[in-house]
């Protein structure tokens, strides 16, 4: 193909306008629509970044060999740069997992606009749902002495779930979650934040919040600081996947033979 058509097949690849191809490469985009019409050519000191605003070598824009590992670390590192990294890279997850179980997979459910997957290997397994109320794909693979030695210490989950479900605590977390890394003292959380002092305690104990003392007036403070984990929104997330009832997956797949545990 020509130069103008590699152009506009990259550019449509990655779902990228005119506009926005322009705006990475720092040119117009009446330029952009001139190159794939083939009415010009771009000056050769801005094929570069035209290369690397698609991800591909200038060899493969010019139709002068095939995709090369070259071009993969271009796709990988515009796919992090794009505008929708985060859907892109869960598309891409998707189509992986679904390319895997390809030859197995049972869709039990028909519908389109919604999918959730679940395969099991041997090695692990693979969760995930393109939902727009709740997308999230995760992929557990399991350590080398198996997933009950990792979860020996069920009394520390205990108390943690203990901890997380005591009344007020959820509705603390999202009310600190406002907030960039908010540090406060007793008075502030029961006044402006409405979190007393018991919730306080537990948010402690399952590391929501950390404790540090100071000298104010002469007398001893204990501050607060809220240390935010992506890692509990994950299983905030998980938690919601599982008492929904989602246990018919659009896609299902297994080689695993031996137990979870």
């Amino acid at each position: 193909m020509s130069f103008s058509e590699n152009l506009r097949k990259f550019r449509n690849d990655l779902g990228l306008t005119q506009e926005q191809l322009a705006r990475r490469v720092n040119i117009s985009a009446q330029a952009v629509s001139k190159w794939e019409r083939g009415d010009s050519l771009p000056d050769p000191a801005t094929l570069p970044a035209i290369s690397d605003a698609l991800g591909v070598s200038l060899d493969r824009l010019f139709d002068r060999d095939s995709e090369s590992f070259h071009d993969l670390a271009h796709h990988i590192y515009s796919f992090f740069a794009g505008d929708n990294s985060m859907h892109t890279l869960r598309r891409i997850a998707c189509l992986a997992a679904y390319s895997r179980a390809r030859k197995d997979v049972s869709d039990h459910t028909g519908h389109s606009h919604s999918r959730s997957i679940r395969i099991t290997a041997a090695d692990g397994f693979v969760l995930g749902s393109n939902s727009q109320e709740l997308p999230f794909f995760g992929i557990f693979e399991e350590p080398k002495a198996g997933w009950k030695a990792c979860l020996h210490n069920l009394s520390a989950c205990s108390k943690f779930f203990a901890a997380l479900g005591m009344p007020g605590v959820l509705q603390a977390i999202c009310k600190l979650y406002e907030y960039n890394r908010i540090t406060f003292d007793a008075h502030y959380a029961a006044d402006s934040l409405e979190i007393n002092g018991q919730t306080l305690t537990h948010l402690c104990e399952i590391g929501v919040l950390t404790t540090s003392e100071t000298e104010i007036n002469g007398e001893v403070t204990t501050l607060y600081r809220a240390a935010h984990d992506e890692g509990l929104i994950a299983l905030l997330i998980l938690t919601l996947h599982c008492i929904r009832n989602d246990t018919i997956y659009d896609f299902c797949w297994t080689s695993r033979t031996a137990p979870l545990f």
